[in-house]
């Protein structure tokens, strides 16, 4: 029991470190980048952000029980309102991609129309076995990014 205690205060600690890098406006994107197949180059803060959530997704795999917990689920969608992040907020999105984090697939879907996670939402959507977001995944249809248009058609097939 106190290894569960000990990994919830890690990534409730974890989630508001995490918050604590975004800056106080929203960033414009930077320079365009061949690395990034032309997108925008990622600012420090987001691959930090980044790698936190990738770390939270290790504690939830490593204490499954955790996955029902809903502070732990309430704060890391604290960490994907949190606009300003921008791509740095990708991993805390797919950390709730659990049929158990259903109940937040409401919050979710309301940043399918957000640039910097869009495809992920959709993704997490469809781990989570959500139908019922139709009206927030079908523009993700006309994407320009092929990945995420194939995740908008498959959710949209799953759950016409």
């Amino acid at each position: 029991m106190g290894m569960t205690n000990e990994t919830k205060k890690a990534i409730l600690d974890a989630c508001d470190q995490a918050i604590a890098l975004s800056p106080k406006q929203f960033p414009p994107d930077l320079p365009t980048t061949k690395l990034l197949g032309g997108a925008p180059a990622w600012y420090s803060f987001e691959y930090t952000a980044w790698s936190i959530g990738e770390y939270i997704q290790q504690y939830l795999s490593k204490a499954p029980e955790l996955k029902q917990d809903f502070e732990i689920l309430d704060k890391i969608l604290q960490v994907v309102e949190c606009v300003n992040l921008r791509r740095g907020r990708q991993s805390f999105v797919m950390a709730i991609g659990f049929v158990a984090a259903r109940p937040c697939a409401e919050r979710l879907s309301k940043f399918a129309s957000d640039l910097d996670i869009d495809g992920h939402v959709v993704g997490t959507l469809l781990k989570m076995k959500a139908p019922g977001f139709r009206h927030a995944v079908e523009p993700l249809l006309a994407s320009k990014m092929t990945w995420i248009k194939n995740q908008a058609k498959l959710y949209i097939s799953r759950y016409p």
